[in-house]
């Protein structure tokens, strides 16, 4: 039996990172995918107002229609409806029309906007899924933050680069904002993604990377795959490529995590 299959309510996965290009949507999808293929009941939600995850799954964001009285939300978070996919057991929600503007602030005001925010991020708990994964705009600003107030574990997807490396540093500001604001103990990870073997900075800055946060840095490596870079346009790869068996065991690492923080 699942891990997830223990609990009353969903595990609630955010991944993100306030820059582009790191292969959070692909991640997301991934690893929703993945559990979903093993039998656990996932919902991907889109809060990146691109809208790639939900192009990624076969819609057209700007088509869809705007948001409704629906869904289980007290604002206009979600567009109208939880959208299937074509993978059994994965559905799709996509946040067209955000309650808030995302700002780069990086605060909390219990009355401001990123309150209400939270307060419809909250009911995610009542969802009947075993797993919810976010997929979070390339932005540190209120819709962020208000995801990780939610949420029971961050994924970080980093590039093995001097800039990407750098930019830990925002986002370790930020789960320390959201500890602050009303999540104590949320756990992350920092995945490293679109690794080049071949490229000795690559490997230096992995290693680095791996020796300064230990525990939270992901053992598996995401290597760069033709495969993965289609899945923005033509969704998770069928085929087992490369990165499709890294994906595998990335979460096979996570419901290891899983588990340890559901037995604390």
């Amino acid at each position: 039996m699942s891990v997830a299959h223990q609990r009353k309510k969903p595990f609630v996965i955010a991944i993100a990172n306030e820059k582009g290009g790191v292969g959070k949507t692909t991640s997301a999808l991934a690893i929703g995918t993945i559990l979903a293929q093993r039998g656990d009941k996932a919902l991907l939600i889109d809060l990146d107002p691109q809208g790639n995850l939900t192009l990624a799954l076969g819609y057209k964001p700007h088509a869809m229609p705007p948001p409704s009285d629906g869904l289980p939300a007290t604002g206009t978070l979600f567009a109208d409806g939880f959208y299937t996919t074509e993978t059994e057991n994965l559905d799709l929600i996509y946040a067209r029309s955000l309650v808030v503007d995302e700002t780069n602030q990086m605060q909390f005001d219990p009355d401001n906007d990123l309150y209400f925010l939270s307060q419809d991020l909250s009911l995610i708990s009542k969802l009947p899924y075993d797993y919810v994964i976010i997929d979070c705009p390339p932005a540190m600003g209120k819709v962020t933050i208000g995801t990780l107030l939610v949420s029971d574990y961050l994924i970080i997807p980093s590039l093995a680069d001097f800039f990407s490396a750098y930019a830990l540093k925002n986002m370790l500001e930020l789960i320390g904002a959201a500890r602050q604001a009303g999540n104590p103990d949320l756990p992350y990870r920092i995945l490293v993604t679109l690794f080049d073997k071949r490229n000795r900075i690559h490997h230096s800055i992995k290693n680095q990377l791996s020796s300064t946060f230990g525990e939270g840095f992901f053992k598996t490596i995401i290597e760069v795959d033709s495969q993965l870079r289609k899945a923005a346009i033509l969704g998770f790869p069928t085929t087992i490529s490369r990165g499709v068996k890294q994906y595998r065991l990335l979460v096979d690492e996570l419901l290891a995590d899983v588990e340890k923080i559901q037995l604390a």
